[in-house]
């Protein structure tokens, strides 16, 4: 090995307050020199011999845990300079110096690397997770918040936190939409300094992040007909209707999707348009799942009535986003025309006595109820919805409400 790397307790001169300073000793064994770097750490003799015990008691945890947070920093730096030398460690030490026993530096970083990757949506889920956090912290004022050390995260805390928000009206649903991030991010934490290890505060026997299961509603075949031949009041809801149907017919598709399609994504030749869904593009890159469409009659005339004037390949087929929009201009678009569809096609389902609840969910789990009461296998439902494990279509199926599963039952049982 080109270095060896150590914490010291430098006592040659003690400070005003009669402490000595930590600091971060670099041994270069191709140089045969070391140096100390300074790490803004101050100790008693006595303390520094307590923090640095093989098991430090818990008032010294925190401060053991931060020595070892910088060591294992130092070490992953050395390891990457080939060979070792000491101005590019000077430089990388010091220039990504953050406090890495604060979970907000986690959050922070981790928001800033998904907006980098155009996910968007996801740095703003990680974002509302972040201030919810502060502002179990302090109420008053959040935004003063600027600290929490990971090994203060234990389950009696995360308890803590889950009576607070159901006591200022939030769901277990709301709940574990916050947690699954931070849990996330003390896993980034654990896996850079594994004396974290013994402190996770999460899974069996410790705190378990709520889980439930959310009712997917669906429309039954007949309400399926009478909102097709439904006649809209107006353009708006016209154009709602046929984009819901839209997303119906092709497999479920999402409203994300359907916005980001683009031209060369449809044969009307083969009669088929194939995409992959936006949701796993970033998330299951090794395993991506080319969804293949057949499109129907209906599909083409939905498809000839808003399409983009301009066809080419890499153009988007409607005019919901566009090439020179930004990521975030994008999602928003997107975001408004998704609650343009479900405000209009609430109106037209409520105007013929349907439902008033109806949304662009409903209309990929319709299509999901009637494959599945259709007779089709879970397998070809996981591959008509892009799944690419079976077990994600299973707990998709288990979701559907007590109505749909009777209609099941009713049909492999209608002999009896």
């Amino acid at each position: 090995m080109e270095y060896k790397i150590s914490i010291v307790h430098d006592a040659r001169r003690a400070t005003a307050d009669g402490s000595f300073p930590a600091k971060l000793r670099v041994y270069s064994t191709l140089r045969k020199s070391a140096k100390l770097y300074n790490i803004n750490k101050y100790y008693t003799k006595e303390d520094f011999e307590n923090i640095t015990d093989k098991r430090p008691a818990k008032r010294y945890q925190e401060e053991a845990i931060a020595l070892k947070s910088i060591e294992a920093k130092a070490e992953q730096i050395a390891k990457n300079l080939e060979p070792f030398n000491f101005p590019d460690f000077e430089s990388q030490f010091y220039g990504n110096l953050i406090d890495k026993s604060n979970i907000f530096d986690y959050y922070k970083e981790a928001i800033e690397g998904m907006k980098g990757e155009d996910r968007i949506k996801t740095a703003s889920s990680y974002n509302s997770s972040l201030k919810s956090l502060k502002r179990f912290l302090n109420p008053a004022n959040p935004d003063a918040v600027n600290k929490l050390h990971i090994i203060d995260i234990n389950k009696a805390w995360l308890n803590k936190y889950e009576k607070y928000m159901l006591d200022n009206g939030k769901s277990y649903t709301t709940i574990g939409i916050y947690l699954r991030p931070l849990k996330a991010m003390y896993n980034i934490a654990m896996s850079e300094n594994p004396a974290y290890e013994k402190h996770y505060p999460f899974g069996k026997g410790q705190y378990e992040i709520p889980a439930t299961v959310k009712v997917k509603k669906a429309l039954k075949k007949d309400n399926l007909k009478i909102l097709f031949k439904a006649v809209p009041k107006n353009k708006l809801q016209e154009k709602a209707k046929d984009f819901w149907f839209l997303s119906y017919i092709c497999n479920g598709m999402n409203m994300n999707d359907i916005a980001r399609l683009k031209f060369k994504d449809i044969s009307f030749e083969e009669n088929k348009l194939t995409f992959y869904r936006g949701k796993t593009q970033r998330t299951k890159k090794t395993n991506l799942k080319e969804i293949s469409v057949l499109l129907t009659s209906f599909s083409k005339v939905v498809i000839s009535k808003y399409q983009k004037k301009e066809t080419s390949p890499e153009d988007f087929v409607f005019n919901i986003i566009s090439k020179e929009d930004t990521a975030t201009e994008k999602v928003r678009k997107i975001e408004n025309f998704t609650r343009f569809v479900n405000d209009h096609i609430k109106n037209l389902a409520k105007a013929n006595e349907i439902t008033a609840e109806i949304s662009t969910y409903w209309a990929r789990h319709s299509f999901s109820t009637m494959a599945l009461n259709s007779g089709a296998n879970i397998e070809l439902i996981g591959e008509y919805l892009g799944h690419s494990d079976i077990k994600t279509t299973k707990n998709y199926l288990s979701g559907f409400d007590d109505a749909n599963k009777e209609a099941i039952i009713n049909k492999i049982t209608d002999f009896l």
